[in-house]
Order: C-alpha cells, then sequence, then structure tokens
C-alpha cells in the first residue's frame, strides 16, 4: 500500500502526464475519481460475498448477509466487513473445538429450520432433531469446519473483473 507522501507524488506525476497530453486533471479530481473507485469496488465486494452466500446456499435468517458493511478505514480507503458473530468462523472455518450450550441451542434451532430431518422407525420428530443436532456438534468437536470462503472469493471475484492478478 502506497503511504500517504508517496501517495501525492503520484498524484502529481499523474497530472504531469495528462498536461503532457494535453489534457487538464487536478489533483482534486484524481483524488475524487480514486475514492469513488474505491468506493465501488468495495460495493462490488460485498455484493458478490452476499452472492456467494446465497448461491452455494449458506443462509439460513440472513443474519450473515445483512451484517456486512463498507466502512471507511484510516488510510482513505474502505473496509468490506461482515459482522455477524459466525462471519469468520464460515469464511475461514475452524480447528475442532467444544460446543457451547449456547452453540448447540443455535445448531439445533438450524437443524429445525434448515435440515428438517425424518425420523427413523419409532423415532419421534423431536429425537430425529437431538440425533442430527448431536451429529454436528460431535463434527464441530472433533473436526471443525470446512471455511466457506466468500469474502475471499468476493475480493478475487471483484479484482479479476477489474484485470487485476
Amino acid at each position: 500500500m502506497l503511504e500517504k507522501t508517496d501517495t501525492k507524488k503520484l498524484h502529481a506525476q499523474i497530472v504531469r502526464a495528462f498536461k503532457n497530453l494535453g489534457l487538464t486533471v487536478t489533483q482534486e479530481d484524481l483524488s475524487e475519481a480514486i475514492a469513488r473507485e474505491a468506493r465501488d469496488t468495495a460495493d462490488e465486494i460485498l455484493y458478490e460475498g452476499n452472492a456467494y452466500l446465497n448461491e452455494n446456499g449458506i443462509t439460513d435468517q440472513g443474519i450473515l448477509m445483512g451484517s456486512g458493511v463498507v466502512e471507511p478505514n484510516d488510510g482513505g480507503g474502505y473496509d468490506v466487513v461482515w459482522k455477524a458473530e459466525h462471519a469468520s468462523w464460515i469464511n475461514y472455518g475452524t480447528d475442532a473445538h467444544s460446543v457451547s450450550t449456547e452453540g448447540v441451542h443455535n445448531i439445533e434451532a438450524w437443524v429445525r429450520r434448515k435440515l428438517k430431518p425424518s425420523p427413523r422407525a419409532g423415532e419421534s420428530e423431536e429425537a430425529a432433531v437431538k440425533r442430527a443436532t448431536n451429529s454436528i456438534v460431535w463434527s464441530i468437536r472433533k473436526q471443525g469446519m470446512d471455511p466457506k470462503p466468500y469474502a475471499d472469493v468476493a475480493v478475487d471475484t471483484v479484482v479479476a473483473r477489474k484485470g487485476g492478478r
């Protein structure tokens, strides 16, 4: 990333280059254009991240998608942040870990909404939900969670579309 002093030098070089072409561009014009492009790029990343979540069925109540925001940062650019508590767990996955009582309740509620498991012969619907919940909880305890890199894919998609890497 360029330091602010480097950015000023770069602006001056670009302004001179335009002037050599017979075009007038001020540093202010250039700064505004860069700021607009930075904000547009951040908005595109947010859109692509949410699209990935939706297209890959990584949605439930919309908490994760609804938590995405574009925020100005101290460097004059923008950060794209999904603020839901589970955002990083979904994007990066997790190592094996214990699951809190609250976590078990949240998984059980998710199982009821999303999986709606069918009871086995002689099993109640409640027992089917508990069985599916316990299976997921044990998987997290033993293996963790696989990543679903919505944020990383969003950045890569936008960068590729804009001709980067």
